[in-house]
C-alpha cells in the first residue's frame, strides 16, 4: 500500500522523464479506514490522498471509489499511458474495492472500445519545409533523445545525418543513436557535456530535436 507506492516513485518518475508508458496499480487502505490512521495509510493534506503523491509526474492519477468503475478506469489507464507522449499513469485501489465481486459485463463492455492508437504526424508539405530549412541553415544541429531509440529509428537517423551532413548532439537517453565514432557526432550536452559541445548547441541557428517516440 503506502510504502509500496512511495518506493516505486523513483522508477515511475524516470518513466515520465523518459516517455515510457507504464501503468502503476497500487493498493490503498480500505475505504472504511480513511482518515483513521490505519497501518500504512498515507494522508498528507487530506484523507485518502496517497494517490496525489504521483500527480506531479504521471499523466493522470485515478483513485477507484466504486468497484464497477475499475474495468473502465483500467481501460483508460492503458490507453492514456500509450497515447500522445507516452508516460506513466497511476490507478490507486482501496483494498476493499479489490475484494469486491462485479459482473463480468463491465469488462465485456470495454471490448467494444477502439484499441488502435495513432501517433501524431505532420503533412508532407510541412515535412518538406522543415527539411528545406535545415538544408539552407548555416549552422544546424540534430539533438537526439531517447525517443529515437524507443522507436528503433537509429538507422533512419544516421541516413538523415549523412544525407544532410549535420552534426549530432544527444541527451543521456539518446546516446548510441549515432555512434560516437561517427565524424558528425558531437556528444552529450548539459552537465556531462564539454564546453565545446554546449557552445556548439548555443550558437546553432537551427536545432532539430528528436525526443519523443516516433513509432
Amino acid at each position: 500500500m503506502g510504502p509500496g507506492l512511495t518506493n516505486a516513485a523513483t522508477g515511475v518518475a524516470n518513466a515520465a522523464l523518459d516517455s515510457i508508458p507504464m501503468v502503476v496499480i497500487a493498493g490503498d487502505v480500505p475505504t472504511h479506514y480513511y482518515g483513521k490512521h490505519p497501518h500504512q495509510e498515507v494522508n498528507l493534506h487530506g484523507d485518502a490522498t496517497q494517490y496525489e503523491i504521483y500527480r506531479p509526474f504521471v499523466k493522470r492519477a485515478w483513485r477507484v471509489d466504486s468497484p464497477h468503475l475499475f474495468p473502465e478506469i483500467l481501460e483508460k489507464a492503458f490507453q492514456l499511458a500509450e497515447s500522445g507522449n507516452p508516460g506513466p499513469v497511476l490507478v490507486s485501489v482501496p483494498m476493499d474495492i479489490f475484494s469486491k465481486e462485479i459482473e463480468t459485463s463491465f469488462f465485456e463492455k470495454q471490448k467494444r472500445n477502439a484499441k488502435s492508437l495513432y501517433k501524431p504526424s505532420i503533412d508532407n508539405e510541412t515535412a518538406k519545409k522543415v527539411i528545406q530549412t535545415l538544408a539552407d541553415a548555416k549552422n544546424p544541429i540534430f539533438y537526439v533523445g531517447g525517443g529515437v531509440m524507443l522507436a528503433d529509428a537509429a538507422t533512419q537517423l544516421r541516413e538523415l545525418v549523412d544525407r544532410l551532413n549535420m552534426p549530432v548532439a544527444y541527451s543521456l537517453m539518446g546516446k548510441g543513436a549515432v555512434s560516437d565514432e561517427h565524424p558528425l557526432t558531437l556528444g552529450m550536452t548539459g552537465f556531462w557535456g564539454t564546453k565545446f559541445i554546449n557552445d556548439k548547441c548555443k550558437t546553432a541557428d537551427y536545432i532539430f530535436g528528436f525526443r519523443n517516440p516516433l513509432r
